[in-house]
């Protein structure tokens, strides 16, 4: 029994009586073949008659021209030369179906390949970020140690200076044997009474001393009586004195005595 081309229901119908060659191809856009479609069904053998081609020709001219533009629009891809094999024409088939599928899978892959290199991308830029904060992060902890030792050996320099400043009144009133500088001013009213008023920390670990007096006219040579009674009393004992700086109330007049200029307190 002959067979008939059965197209899927998803495909343009065939113009009547049209088989598929060798040469035909089915268009990827109608869509794949339904599983389990046949393709090629059996049927009573009704060869058609030529009435309908006959009738064209007999309308001549351009009613000829008409039936073959006509026959065309509806046949399109359907047209072919000689019919083929049914079964070449279905292993045609399946292999378009397989080259679409593989066209939609490499699609796909292709897809997939581009989100996960945009989701690295994206997770590289958060790690370069979190990266980047944490070194922040780092530099200001370390420029707060740096500030805070910094603060620290300056207070610890000026707690030195001070303590030396100390030691230095201290052993100048024990020289005396005096509590205080105003008891000096009692026992010697010759001698000035110096107060410890300021003090300072040399680039080489030394302290120099400041002293200011009661009064603002003084004469000059007992400014240098004082600042020289001072160095050599405590200089002595106080190693790290390096300079004694007596002036006046008004801080006009000035007397300086250094350490320097006592070869017998320099080592």
């Amino acid at each position: 029994m002959p067979l008939r081309f059965n197209p899927p229901p998803n495909w343009p119908p065939p113009p009547p009586g049209w088989q598929p060659d060798g040469n035909w191809w089915p268009d990827p856009s109608w869509g794949p073949i339904p599983p389990d479609w046949p393709l090629w069904v059996e049927v009573a053998d009704q060869t058609p008659k030529p009435a309908g081609l006959g009738t064209a020709l007999l309308w001549g001219g351009a009613g000829l021209a008409a039936a073959i533009v006509a026959l065309t629009a509806v046949a399109g891809p359907f047209l072919t030369s000689e019919p083929t094999d049914p079964a070449a024409a279905s292993a045609k088939a399946e292999r378009a179906q397989d080259q679409a599928a593989q066209r939609s899978a490499e699609a796909s892959s292709s897809s997939a390949a581009a989100s996960s290199s945009a989701a690295s991308e994206a997770a590289e830029a958060s790690r370069a970020e979190a990266s980047s904060a944490a070194a922040a992060s780092a530099e200001a902890n370390a420029r707060e140690r740096a500030e805070a030792l910094i603060r620290s050996a300056a207070a610890a320099e000026s707690a030195k200076a001070q303590d030396l400043a100390d030691r230095v009144e201290k052993e100048w009133l024990d020289a005396w044997m005096v509590e205080s500088p105003s008891e000096i001013a009692a026992q010697r009213p010759e001698m000035l009474a110096g107060y410890v008023v300021d003090w300072e920390s040399t680039s080489d670990g030394m302290v120099d001393v400041m002293l200011s007096v009661g009064s603002h006219q003084v004469p000059q040579h007992e400014l240098d009586n004082l600042a020289h009674s001072i160095m050599t009393l405590v200089g002595l004992d106080v190693e790290d004195l390096n300079r004694v700086e007596v002036r006046t109330a008004d801080w006009k007049g000035k007397a300086v005595a250094y350490r320097s200029s006592y070869p017998g307190l320099m080592p």
